[in-house]
């Protein structure tokens, strides 16, 4: 049986790589290595920033924008997608 939690087909440990969430501007992306690379993409498609992994813990500040939802994107260094979640900024 799914957990109630399930988020849209997930895995729970991919729902977890970003903390807080919702968050006021400031958040961490788990689980990256130097060579990844970050992107935030708001509701219209357009990259409003772009940052590299660091080994471990990667912080994102995002307080410079709008509260609303933001898509936050991370490849690795072969341009494979590691991460594809939203983030609510409130």
């Amino acid at each position: 049986a799914e957990p109630a939690s399930s988020n849209s087909g997930l895995s729970a440990f991919e729902g977890e790589l970003i903390h807080p969430n919702p968050t006021e501007g400031v958040f961490f992306v788990s689980d990256l290595t130097e060579r990844d690379q970050v992107r935030i993409f708001d509701g219209t498609g357009r990259m409003v920033h772009e940052t590299d992994g660091t080994n471990g813990k990667t912080k994102v500040d995002l307080t410079f924008l709008e509260k609303g939802i933001y898509l936050v994107t991370v490849r690795d260094e072969n341009k494979r997608l590691k991460v594809n979640q939203k983030v609510v900024l409130k």
